[in-house]
């Protein structure tokens, strides 16, 4: 990891050191299946990274205990993020960072977790074995991408023994089942319509 602290850093940045949830983007949309590719819309445009990264945003924010909506953060390879976008912005009430000044999100989040002052609040999403060892070295609660969703329970049940608010009720597993099987029974559909 590079040392010195500098513009598009993450270590010691003040609403960071704050954040309750970290979440490694690129590495959750691909376990949800959200990325993109070469899936069109019956319009004939492909779906864009950036509209990958505003349904994230808005399904985390939609799930999230209200009080821990502004103390999350997803973080982005910047390898994949377009010229010209701010290294930092807020995207649905989530923190939102291109890892710019490292070599991928994951040693991004690693720094993150080695400055944060209490790392035992922190829940982490990623299936990167690097990210998960040093989350666990600091005390932090880590999930895999694929058992996001028990990451985001883990948060509300905490925000209630703290006596904060949940921004929504928990989610009926039916229900989750259900809005899942519609997503892939679309993706099917799409990809059986364009010949995949």
């Amino acid at each position: 990891m590079r040392t010195g602290s500098s513009p598009g850093r993450f270590e010691k940045e003040p609403s960071l050191q704050r954040c309750r949830l970290i979440v490694d983007g690129y590495n959750l949309l691909f376990e949800l299946g959200w990325i993109p590719n070469a899936l069109p819309r019956p319009d004939d445009s492909p779906v864009t990274l950036q509209e990958c990264r505003n349904r994230l945003a808005s399904e985390i924010a939609s799930r999230l205990p209200e009080a821990m909506v502004g103390k999350s953060l997803i973080v982005y390879d910047s390898s994949e993020s377009p010229k010209g976008l701010p290294v930092r912005q807020m995207l649905r009430g989530i923190h939102i960072g291109f890892s710019v000044q490292y070599n991928s999100a994951d040693e991004a989040i690693q720094e993150i977790l080695q400055y944060h002052p209490t790392p035992k609040r922190l829940v982490v999403i990623s299936s990167d074995h690097a990210v998960q060892r040093k989350a666990k070295a600091r005390g932090a609660q880590c999930f895999d991408s694929e058992h996001w969703e028990k990451a985001l329970e883990h948060l509300q049940v905490q925000a209630g023994k703290s006596g904060g608010t949940v921004g929504k009720p928990p989610v009926d597993p039916d229900d989750a089942l259900k809005s899942q099987s519609l997503a892939e029974g679309e993706q099917a559909e799409w990809l059986r319509k364009f010949g995949f």
